[in-house]
């Protein structure tokens, strides 16, 4: 079982190394993105291993992600580009040096204007289908 653990966690960090080599290589941000992606699916939950997402993804393309999110058209890709880029520097919040970066710090506003729209988006959807059903029954 101990063997099977250190198995897993060796084919995470491989995993973990060849995403954070194809963003780093990546020739646009559309690779940056499918990186990005990839990368939320590889368990990071030690700080070095943070640490190296920290150090080779840094804000400017989760800036990017987030001002597309906001000037684009209103719909599922904004969202998810503020989702994708959220819970990115989330994760940073367990990387010292990340947290103490000016950058960091000026977003504290924008996670708080993300996580109230979403709440509010989440709230209309759950509404939907309770005034669905009663302009049916008043039908």
């Amino acid at each position: 079982e101990e063997e099977e653990e250190e198995d897993l966690q060796l084919r995470q960090e491989q995993q973990l190394r060849a995403v954070l080599g194809v963003f780093a290589t990546a020739a646009n941000d559309e690779q940056r993105f499918a990186a990005l992606l990839l990368l939320t699916k590889i368990p990071t939950h030690a700080s070095s291993t943070l640490r190296q997402v920290y150090e080779t993804v840094g804000f400017g393309f989760l800036n990017r992600l987030l001002a597309s999110s906001e000037r684009g058209p209103a719909g599922h890709n904004g969202r998810l580009f503020a989702r994708l880029a959220l819970s990115v520097l989330a994760a940073y919040a367990h990387v010292p040096a990340a947290v103490a970066h000016p950058m960091f710090v000026d977003k504290v506003g924008v996670f708080a204007q993300h996580i109230e729209h979403f709440a509010l988006w989440n709230r209309k959807k759950q509404d939907q289908p309770q005034e669905e059903h009663q302009q049916q029954q008043q039908q």
